[in-house]
Order: structure tokens, then sequence, then C-alpha cells
């Protein structure tokens, strides 16, 4: 069984190895010493492998928890990464189709309203005052 002592003592080797957490999580050590936490999953009958963290940021407990999600994802049928990829696509969709509906003056007016103070307009306008 893993526990957080082996995971701090791990040193890095010649190649990438692992350190087996159990149910899928293991720990890999990087040649440059770099420890991160793996999920092996599989998704239409192949195994997959999903980064979950990095040791020390993320401990073997928050690991674990990040293992079952990933695997009750995949059991779901979602993949971790197409996941993020596909929320990130909609949000980046979402940002592009806003519109400004309002004028710099009509959002300076509005927070001067908010505010109750006085905000200078452009040169060409009074300043806007609300009492």
């Amino acid at each position: 069984k893993l526990t957080d002592a082996a995971c701090r003592a791990a040193k890095k080797a010649e190649s990438i190895y692992y350190l087996p957490a159990g149910d899928g999580l293991r720990l890999m050590i990087h040649p440059n010493g770099g420890k991160y936490w793996c999920v092996r999953y599989y998704m239409d009958g192949k195994e997959k492998t999903a980064r979950v963290g990095h040791y020390p940021d993320v401990g073997l407990k928050a690991a674990k928890l990040q293992r079952n999600a990933v695997q009750k994802g995949a059991a779901e049928g979602k993949a971790p990464l197409r996941d993020r990829v596909y929320s990130s696509h909609k949000a980046r969709e979402q940002i592009e189709n806003i519109t400004v509906e309002k004028s710099t003056d009509e959002l300076r007016k509005e927070l001067a309203q908010l505010m109750g103070s006085v905000i200078e307009a452009d040169d060409e306008e009074e300043p806007v005052t609300l009492n």
C-alpha cells in the first residue's frame, strides 16, 4: 500500500517509473524528479491514462478522490480531457457571442448612480453628478 512517506521518498531515475497506489491510481516519477498522479481508466474498450495532479500539490487522499471521479466519469462515457476541452470551447464561444449594448458614457452614468459620486465624462460632456 502506497503511503505519503513512500511518495516523498521516491527518487528520480533514468527513465519514468510508477508507484502503484491501487485501483488504477499510480504515482509517475519523471527523470527530472517531477511526480504526477495518473489514473488508468477504460473508454471504448481501450486503456487510457489521465493525469490528475502534481505531487505534493495534490496529496494521496485527494488523488484517490480524483481517481474515483475519473473512473466514474469513464463509466458514464465521459473522458476527462475531452470534457475539459469541450467546456473551454463552449466558454470561448459564449464570450465571442457577447455584444456590447451600452456605450461607455451610458455605463459611466450608471456607475455614477450606483456610487453616488461625480465621475468625469468625456471632454465633450459635462460631469455627471447624482444626488
